[in-house]
């Protein structure tokens, strides 16, 4: 999970403009795209700019953001107002972004309903300051606080090309559900073997279905291109890594398969997926 100061103010100062609320959505959007972060760290100001410069940036951006409630900017505003020199004036800069990140991180708690995350398991997440017209453009309605697959998305996906049941015994509310795939038609992949753990960006999808990767966390594969049997089977777990990759389970039948970092290319065939689902979703 990533924020990123620039992205925050640019969501915070359309979040406070009164074009937010005002024409047509094709209209309104090309207007949020028009936003930008205003330059106010002293590497992304004009070459000739002084401490004094940013100190004026700053003030103008504190403005600008005076009316958004929930993130107090007081001490930024204090800090800013007894700037003397460049270095106090970056200093009041980067407590500006600390008290961003702060303060979204405290609204995600308070009202989770006024955030958005964007991104994907691969390429980690990013989130935002968001109302109802950013998340509809996202493309999410509503905040997504868990890294889950919705449970109706997945059957949607795959419930014609694999049959689905739970694995859990019990499901827990407030638990992620796990729902297992078994392949009738198994997906035929290949990764380069570039470590001892798989790698999903050194994997490609070669036949059958392709696998949605979101809340994906447990594989059973054959190592090979053709089907094996019911016996010549390897487990994969997924790894804490945000970039997404799987362990062998046991670490050691890695060693037992295959010559270790050898950057060669092995295919493999998945007979079933266990994905995490937000059965609420």
């Amino acid at each position: 999970l990533e924020t990123y100061p620039e992205l925050i103010l640019k969501a915070l100062l359309w979040e406070t403009s009164a074009l937010a609320e005002h024409g047509k959505d094709d209209e309104r959007e090309a207007i949020l795209k028009a936003y930008s972060s205003p330059a106010y760290r002293a590497h992304r100001l004009p070459g000739r700019a002084g401490w004094t410069d940013q100190v004026v940036a700053l003030d103008l951006l504190l403005r600008s953001l005076a009316t958004v409630d929930d993130f107090d900017l007081t001490a930024v505003r204090e800090q800013v107002n007894g700037a003397a020199s460049a270095e106090d004036a970056e200093r009041a800069a980067g407590l500006l972004d600390a008290t961003l990140i702060a303060s979204l991180a405290h609204r995600y708690l308070e009202s989770p309903e006024g955030c958005l995350f964007l991104g994907d398991q691969t390429h980690g997440y990013v989130i935002l300051p968001a109302d109802a017209f950013i998340r509809s453009l996202a493309g999410d309605k509503r905040p997504a606080p868990k890294v889950l697959f919705p449970q109706e998305s997945l059957r949607q996906r795959l419930g014609s090309k694999a049959r689905l049941r739970s694995a859990d015994l019990l499901h827990i509310p407030g638990r992620p559900q796990r729902i297992e795939a078994s392949f009738e038609s198994r997906p035929r992949y290949e990764f380069d073997n570039v470590d001892e753990m798989l790698w999903w960006k050194h994997t490609r999808h070669l036949e059958g279905p392709a696998l949605p990767t979101e809340g994906l966390c447990d594989l059973v594969v054959h190592l090979g291109a053709d089907d094996g049997n019911g016996e010549d089977t390897l487990r994969l777990v997924r790894s804490r890594h945000r970039t997404l990759s799987f362990r062998f389970d046991p670490p050691s039948a890695w060693r037992t398969h295959m010559p270790t970092r050898d950057g060669k290319t092995y295919a493999f065939r998945v007979r079933r997926a266990v994905y995490e689902t937000d059965s609420s979703a």
